[in-house]
């Protein structure tokens, strides 16, 4: 007998289809227009911690030896910008490179919520993300936050980078594999060598893994890709300045300045 075709069938797919199109076609409109608001405007004025990192890459890529803060600051933004510079060295590039890194934050953000809570409430929190004044920075009083995600420090790619590995922590919650909990781990090591004050959001992170069936398989996998992906900055510290955490010690020192208070 010939087979008997589904008249539904085709109707299926395509409802089935609507949805992934609808969800695809959001996530490209959100990225890009939170790229469009951390981009512009484009300048080539930046303060003294922005122009600490663009000097850092200086030194790294292309030689300068006139000034330095790689004793003190996290490297990761100043390697991102090296890198960049290698293609174009330009202050531009720097603020395209990291206005993308920021733009990928609120999708982090809605992929991290749809899991925990749906399309809608996810939609919600990665819009409120890309668009509130305190993440994009502009103001209307013309000033720009320290924190925000069209400048040149590391607070916004910082956070890109914890979303990140927030992400792949429930993605390895759902489906266990000790791979998945190395990568998680390691993208966590990435955040603290972005900014170093990542680590007490680190810390907090790393109790998810307790959520797991194998809770120590999967803290051991963690903690094996947290070393893989800070160990080589911290040998790198103690041949070059004499201390595996020397540099942190030094960003923290200059961060909390002399004469303050106990409290």
């Amino acid at each position: 007998m010939a087979p008997q075709l589904d008249p539904a069938a085709p109707h299926n797919r395509g409802s089935h289809r609507r949805p992934v199109i609808l969800e695809s076609a959001f996530v490209v409109m959100l990225m890009a227009a939170a790229f469009l608001v951390r981009i512009w405007p484009l300048s080539k004025m930046h303060y003294w911690d922005e122009t600490v990192y663009l000097q850092n890459a200086e030194v790294i890529c292309c030689g300068k030896a006139n000034y330095s803060e790689l004793d003190s600051r996290p490297p990761l933004l100043s390697l991102l910008f090296a890198a960049v510079f290698l293609l174009w060295h330009h202050v531009y590039a720097a603020s395209i490179a990291t206005a993308l890194l920021n733009a990928l934050g609120p999708v982090l953000l809605y992929f991290s919520g749809r899991i925990i809570a749906e399309r809608i409430p996810a939609a919600i929190a990665a819009l409120l993300f890309a668009f509130s004044p305190f993440f994009v920075g502009v103001f209307p009083t013309g000033f720009v936050s320290d924190d925000t995600g069209n400048s040149l420090l590391s607070d916004s790619p910082a956070l890109t980078l914890i979303l990140l590995s927030f992400w792949l922590l429930l993605c390895a919650l759902r489906k266990p594999t000790e791979f998945r909990f190395a990568c998680a781990g390691f993208v966590l090591a990435l955040a603290v060598l972005m900014r170093f004050a990542s680590l007490s959001s680190v810390g907090v992170l790393l109790l998810l893994v307790l959520g797991a069936d194998r809770w120590w398989r999967a803290a051991l996998a963690c903690g094996a890709g947290l070393a893989v992906g800070i160990g080589p900055y911290l040998c790198w510290s103690r041949f070059r300045y004499g201390g595996f955490f020397r540099t942190f010690r030094s960003g923290w020192k200059n961060l909390q300045g002399p004469g303050e208070s106990v409290l």
